[in-house]
């Protein structure tokens, strides 16, 4: 009996240390979290960082462009969208949008869009924007 009361409190020790160290950037708040799941602030960040380096790129440069959308950025917006309806039905929309706009842009066949560099400035508003709602500070382009 007392090996399984040392095991349980050893289970409990760790759940809530999980607990503690997911909460502690957050002044105590849990993640914000949606039905795709919980938006870290190193994935928000992450996807924020990639857009700030997306918004470097040059019009000759759409296969990076896709590359960093597609492999660092466009499924943490998703999740990010879904965490924000809960609290912020409009800066979650216009998340999607932006990001349905960038994703038409990376649809070009040669090269990006004249409208590439204003449409990842509008996608990089409304993520931080979003953010902002769910109270996940991140750091915005340089």
């Amino acid at each position: 009996m007392p090996a399984r009361v040392g095991s349980v409190a050893l289970v409990l020790c760790i759940v809530l240390g999980a607990v503690a160290c997911g909460r502690s950037k957050l002044n105590g708040k849990p993640p914000p979290s949606g039905a795709l799941g919980v938006v870290t602030q190193e994935d928000a960040q992450a996807a924020v960082d990639g857009l700030c380096r997306m918004r470097g790129l040059q019009p000759n440069q759409l296969d990076q462009a896709n590359g960093i959308f597609y492999d660092r950025v466009h499924e943490e917006l998703h999740v990010i969208a879904a965490a924000t309806e809960k609290d912020d039905r409009v800066a979650s929309a216009n998340l999607l949008v932006a990001k349905e706009q960038m994703e038409s842009d990376l649809r070009a066949k040669d090269v990006l869009p004249e409208s590439y560099g204003t449409d990842v400035d509008t996608l990089t508003r409304a993520t931080l924007a979003a953010l902002r709602a769910v109270v996940l500070p991140v750091k915005g382009c340089g």
